[in-house]
């Protein structure tokens, strides 16, 4: 078990720093001395601050993963410039370059620039190295003098692997990922991607990042599967708790997490934990992150399949992850496994499970709650207020069958499809539906619905979750 779940961070890229030459893709580095070390979606991050004469100066180093290309140097900065410092903080002004070859056969192209907002200015630095098919970028942030010999120390001493960037070129081309009616299979998985995200295959696990450039949108990493402790909801929680080690819960009470259960459309049993999270700098003075994490495992047999998601709040792409049915839900509703033993136990009739209130519970794009009657009736209302139920001891009516209650139409079942009948509509409406449970915060589970509808406009489809209130 142990070596499990260190298997899990070593997945997640979150390595502990070490004082001798470390390894990060093809670099090898020595990190500056008493710099505090942070690891996040694929990124490592050095940085450090120094207050002198009431002045505040720091230095930050940033180094991204290496990717593989078939253009110039020049072409690769400029894309590079252009994704991590124009789009992320709106500068205009063009770097200053300068380009240099290096004896072991890498082109280096370094840019300087300023960079000014309404809260602070700073310098930065970006070098793009450009060799053997793959190109490779650091940058660097500084306000203050206090820490050029440090970067330069740092610069002087990065080592990057021709070798090895080599047999990465080799391995992506010969491991390539198989698709299927747009299904991608990869080790014992099938699933959707999210429309538009980048894959890659890192032979040990999967990633599929909403940017090419590691930390600016969401990441998603596919876990082959890996032995269970037999208890599901326990195995989330590990999970969870690898993917952030010295991190915090953001919120409390019911807010603090979400435990979710229930089967996917394979049949097989899932858990799966979220919760929004932060973590405090190493002095405890400024947040160096903010994230909302997910950690999913679907049982197997005596195994777990793992999916580990970590939501960039930070950054203004989560808005299309969270929003957009075809990114991270369609992703979520699509998983399958290979190989797998469904045995889905027999539930509670969807028929008979429906009846009772429901009310949002999600931010989708949904108005009001519904009502479904054990009649074949239901209502859609902007508050149970306005109609002809409540909430209150009434509601044990909506389970009689002879209950009068004629709300806005009728209701049916097939399968996992609802079909609502409005009076007075010649044509019905149609949905998907899903249920499973959910505990907010150690709070007690509930029951929760899943629809998954089109949008009248254009056609897209959402979908929206409902939970009932308790006791109902």
């Amino acid at each position: 078990m142990k070596k499990f779940f260190a298997f899990i961070i070593a997945i997640a890229l979150f390595i502990s720093a070490y004082t001798q030459t470390e390894k990060f893709d093809i670099a090898s580095f020595n990190p500056p001395q008493g710099w505090q070390r942070m690891d996040s979606n694929g990124v490592v991050i050095f940085h450090d601050y120094k207050t002198k004469n009431n002045l505040t100066s720091f230095g930050q180093i940033v180094i991204f993963p290496s990717r593989a290309t078939k253009t110039s140097a020049a072409t690769n900065f400029k894309d590079e410039w252009n994704l991590k410092i124009v789009q992320p903080t709106g500068t205009k002004s063009k770097p200053t370059t300068q380009t240099a070859t290096t004896p072991d056969g890498w082109t280096a192209v370094t840019g300087y620039g300023n960079i000014t907002t309404p809260t602070i200015s700073y310098n930065t630095m970006l070098v793009t190295a450009t060799g053997f098919g793959r190109t490779m970028s650091v940058m660097v942030n500084t306000a203050g003098s206090e820490h050029a010999a440090a970067i330069e120390k740092f610069f002087k001493e990065l080592d990057l692997d021709g070798k090895m960037a080599t047999t990465m070129n080799q391995s992506s081309t010969t491991n390539q990922l198989s698709s299927l009616n747009g299904s991608t299979s990869f080790s014992d998985y099938a699933f959707v991607a999210p429309q538009g995200w980048y894959i890659q295959n890192n032979k040990d696990y999967l990633s599929i990042s909403q940017s090419q450039t590691p930390g600016q949108g969401c990441l998603i990493l596919i876990i082959p599967p890996q032995p269970s402790t037999g208890n599901l909801e326990a195995d989330a929680k590990n999970v969870f708790d690898q993917m952030y080690p010295g991190w915090r819960y953001r919120f409390t009470g019911e807010k603090k997490y979400d435990l979710i259960k229930g089967y996917t459309a394979q049949g097989l049993e899932y858990c799966m934990m979220q919760a929004s999270m932060d973590k405090m700098s190493a002095d405890g003075t400024r947040y160096d992150g903010y994230e909302d994490g997910t950690a999913l495992v679907i049982k197997n047999g005596n195994k777990i399949g793992i999916i580990s998601a970590r939501h960039n709040t930070s950054m203004m792409a989560h808005n299309d992850c969270l929003n957009k049915y075809e990114t991270w839900l369609r992703f979520l509703n699509s998983i399958s496994l290979k190989n797998s033993n469904a045995s889905k136990p027999a539930e509670e009739p969807a028929s008979k499970r429906i009846i009772g209130v429901w009310k949002v519970s999600s931010n989708g794009p949904a108005l009001g709650e519904y009502v479904f009657a054990a009649n074949g009736n239901y209502q859609l209302t902007g508050g149970l207020g306005t109609s002809s139920t409540s909430s209150d001891d009434r509601y044990d009516y909506l389970h009689i069958t002879s209950y009068a209650f004629k709300g806005d139409g009728s209701y049916s079942i097939n399968g996992n499809q609802l079909k609502l009948m409005k009076r007075g509509d010649k044509e019905s409406e149609q949905m998907r539906i899903r249920f499973e449970k959910i505990n907010h915060g150690g709070s007690g589970w509930k029951d929760r619905i899943h629809m998954l509808k089109k949008n009248s406009t254009d056609g897209k489809e959402y979908e929206v979750a409902y939970e009932k209130p308790p006791g109902h």
